[in-house]
């Protein structure tokens, strides 16, 4: 098998100069002063757990679980590590801030931590497992911010992350919860990738378009949106989507991408629009997304060696998504969500699986 490497120094200038085609513009006005005070200090938090477990499927393989928290509002510009200065500067490096110039926007912010992990079908052999994914875990912190050109029905945004792949954590939560529920333990966590840890990053840039939206008094509201996003790193591809949400909605139509969550919640900004957030509502939402992945290094593997790797040959690089989901928000600002996702098989060799899993979230808004 080819070292990842070789693919990763092909694609790098290859994604840097897709990444400036699709976020430069020629208008080099300046930028008007943000609305910042639409955002609170603190202005909400999200706590996101995805496991295979919750697709009502007998499942625990591919994207066998996760777990993020999200921090959101004005603080996270304060928080450690300089996630927030490290996300700007490469945002003017890339030049990503032309793509709102001369527009009215206003900007928000969340920081978020967490981790994922995968799985091959068979967790009871110690040995490894060469016609199947290979066991791989993502610790990270990312920080985001949201642009919203409310004037003309756009969001924009950017997200950093860096993390830690082959940590024991994945490890760790996936036995203890087998050993809870009585299950078999994963035997082979030692065969991950870059087992003992390396670390990696993820810049992502998207793009996301309001139609279509339709709000009544008594009745079924909706929206209509498109996205688009970039990303180069652990992770490096580019997709297109839609995407609906439709029943009894109150929050602004900005507030809300769930096509950003892709294995883990990269933290999406909540709303503040400087009305009362006291409030209840209740809508479905769905969405489908077109993927072209040109690394993935939780499959290929990064620059240290590990037990099992797959070269670009080995892998799919059009992926297909699609998610429904249902949201309940309550006066007292805590919400609830209920999320279905799946997505077309990821390696061509072996069995060829669709993985698909589940997700709760549950937070609140202030």
């Amino acid at each position: 098998m080819s070292h990842p490497r070789d693919t990763v120094r092909f694609l790098t200038p290859l994604v840097l100069i897709v990444c400036w085609a699709l976020v430069s513009s020629a208008v080099y006005a300046h930028e008007p002063e943000s609305i910042d005070e639409r955002e609170q200090h603190d202005s909400g938090w999200d706590i996101y757990l995805d496991n295979d477990a919750f697709s009502l499927l007998p499942l625990d393989q591919d994207y066998t679980g996760g777990l993020a928290v999200t921090h959101y509002g004005k603080r996270v510009k304060d928080y450690p590590f300089r996630l927030e200065f490290l996300r700007n500067k490469i945002d003017e490096w890339s030049g990503s801030n032309w793509r709102y110039r001369s527009k009215k926007v206003f900007k928000l912010h969340s920081f978020g931590y967490g981790y994922t992990g995968f799985t091959p079908k068979d967790i009871s052999v110690s040995t490894p497992i060469y016609d199947d994914r290979p066991y791989a875990s993502l610790v990270y912190i990312a920080n985001t911010q949201q642009v919203v050109a409310y004037e003309e029905n756009q969001v924009f945004q950017s997200t950093f992350m860096v993390g830690l792949l082959g940590l024991g954590v994945a490890e760790f939560f996936q036995n203890s919860i087998h050993s809870a529920l009585g299950q078999g333990t994963a035997n082979g966590w030692q065969n991950q990738i870059s087992n003992g840890g390396e670390p990696t990053f993820r810049y992502t840039l998207a793009r996301q378009v309001t139609h279509k939206k339709h709000y009544v008094k008594n009745g079924i509201d909706y929206e209509l949106k498109s996205t688009g996003d970039i990303s180069i790193g652990y992770i490096t591809d580019v997709s297109l989507g839609l995407g609906t949400r439709f029943g009894d909605i109150r929050s602004p139509w900005w507030s809300f991408n769930p096509h950003q969550f892709d294995y883990s919640n990269m933290g999406i900004p909540t709303f503040r629009t400087g009305r009362s957030t006291q409030f209840q509502e209740l809508f479905f939402w769905g969405g489908v997304d077109l993927r072209y992945r040109l690394y993935n290094a939780l499959l290929q593997g990064q620059f240290r060696e590990s037990a099992v790797t797959y070269n670009a040959s080995e892998v799919n690089h059009w992926i297909a998504e699609a998610w429904l989901g249902v949201t309940k928000r309550f006066e007292s600002g805590y919400k609830f969500s209920f999320v279905l996702r799946a997505s077309t098989a990821e390696l061509n060799v072996g069995e060829a699986r669709n993985p698909v899993w589940g997700g709760i979230i549950f937070g609140r808004s202030f």
